[in-house]
């Protein structure tokens, strides 16, 4: 009832419109009056009012003489009121600086379909979308502004290069920076005073790794209405390293493992480690991380959705290398005599994983260019671990050197908390905490052998260990 009685009303206001425009146009200095303020379509059953920014009517113009309605100037600002747009205010956290220009018949190019509201499915975008559902005019782009599409902005025209055709906006990467460190290694006690075998002088844990620096490249695409796509990505750190030592001028330093039964050359270990100078360990670990993924990205909301989710599923590939050296002199150096008194036991362990993920990853945008964002990921993973023992003089006599591999399962974990500023419209800058747990891995500490002797058991991998790897994460993102 209330539509019957407002449109016949619209349509005269449009008319009169256009006649006072007609007779401005034959006046000395042409002038055109704003258009009058009316109400919306009503609402479909259930849906919610949407806010209409007001303008301030004037008074209807004068009564048009006969015949003006035939007159080409009604048409023209018929046109013209339809051109226009009405800003919707669905949200609070729309700040006018942010909206997007109203439409002109100067050339403005409406939005993609990509980068359309979600009019079509929401009754109450339908009732504050000027032109209706299916108009651009009056609707509000996907998140209220622009710079909601963190990683497309559609509507670029396609280019041709070299025969190849590329949609700008459907690419996007980026590269970060990142600083790493692992949790505190198991605590294997090494040395003890000679005079006091329950001294506990040092252990592996005191040659923890410190933090690493290293980097991230990420590079993918979407595709069709921009709701599927892929991503690359590859990480790595620079070797994380960690050492200890201790020093007795008296040569009062021992190991308690057990040295029996080994030779180093025609020297017995107990030659090195037993009675010495000093003990010193060395630490070093690496990672590197590769990843696949396919996204499928959903939002909730309407006009102006604050929640993107981006469903992940794919394959990853994630490689931890740790060694750890244990060495004994019985003289000043290590470096006398070319290494004649120094001696090393050298472990290294290797665990690649490769297996099945997935995850998801939640923005949730507080303002327009300013969004939080959590990205929690699990997977599976086969772990193929090579390990090798190794020891030996600094200069160059052999003790034994073992070689071994297992295969088990391992289970990973990570999250990704973090803020992003969207600096334009293609570019955003970020910064991130990531928090990573792998399950039964092989750590270089835990295949010490209690017996030297025992090569045999050295074969046996264990692999009951667990790494925990956090740090912070900072970089930009584009798409183009």
């Amino acid at each position: 009832m209330r539509a019957a009685l407002v449109y016949p009303l619209l349509a005269s206001l449009m008319l009169a419109a256009g006649v006072a425009r007609g007779q401005s146009a034959a006046a000395d200095s042409a002038s055109l009056l704003p258009l009058p303020m009316f109400d919306p379509p009503p609402l479909r059953s259930g849906a919610a009012p949407v806010a209409i920014a007001a303008r301030t009517p004037l008074p209807t113009p004068a009564q048009p003489p006969a015949g003006a309605l035939d007159s080409p100037a009604a048409s023209f600002a018929a046109d013209d009121f339809a051109a226009e747009s009405y800003p919707v205010i669905g949200h609070a956290w729309q700040e006018p600086t942010e909206a997007l220009p109203a439409a002109s018949r100067s050339g403005v190019v409406p939005p993609a379909p990509d980068m359309m509201s979600t009019c079509g499915t929401c009754s109450a975008c339908q009732s504050g979308c000027a032109g209706g559902c299916g108009s651009w005019q009056g609707c509000i782009p996907l998140g209220g502004s622009p710079y909601f599409q963190a990683l497309n902005t559609a509507g670029v025209p396609p280019i041709n290069l070299a025969g190849m055709r590329f949609n700008p906006g459907y690419w996007f990467g980026s590269l970060d920076g990142l600083v790493m460190t692992r949790d505190l290694p198991n605590g294997l006690s090494t040395t003890y005073n000679s005079s006091n075998v329950n001294t506990n002088l040092m252990n592996t844990a005191q040659a923890k790794g410190n933090w690493a620096g290293g980097g991230q490249v990420m590079f993918g695409r979407w595709f069709g209405p921009q709701a599927y796509g892929f991503q690359f990505i590859y990480w790595g750190l620079t070797p994380m390293t960690g050492t200890a030592s201790v020093v007795d001028p008296n040569y009062q330093l021992s190991t308690p493992f057990n040295l029996g039964g080994v030779n180093i050359g025609q020297q017995s270990p107990t030659f090195y480690f037993d009675n010495a100078h000093e003990h010193a360990l060395w630490r070093k670990d690496g990672f590197n991380n590769f990843e696949w993924n396919a996204l499928r990205r959903l939002t909730f909301g309407c006009c102006a959705p604050r929640l993107m989710f981006t469903g992940i599923a794919g394959l990853r590939y994630f490689r931890f290398q740790d060694g750890l050296i244990f060495g004994a002199v019985n003289s000043n150096n290590f470096s006398d005599a070319g290494g004649a008194y120094a001696a090393y036991l050298n472990t290294g362990v290797t665990n690649s994983m490769v297996g099945c993920q997935l995850g998801t990853r939640i923005d949730y945008f507080i303002f327009p260019r300013v969004r939080l964002y959590a990205q929690p990921m699990m997977g599976f993973f086969g772990n193929e671990v090579s390990m090798r023992e190794h020891l030996y003089s600094g200069d160059g006599q052999q003790g034994f050197d073992v070689l071994a591999r297992r295969s088990t399962v391992s289970t990973l974990g990570q999250i990704d908390l973090g803020a992003g500023y969207q600096i334009t419209s293609r570019f955003s800058a970020f910064a991130a905490y990531r928090l990573m747990g792998v399950t039964r891995v092989g750590l270089a500490d835990n295949q010490i052998p209690a017996f030297w002797a025992d090569q045999q058991g050295m074969q046996n991998i264990k692999t009951n260990g667990d790494l925990i790897l956090h740090g912070v994460m900072i970089g930009g993102m584009y798409n183009f």
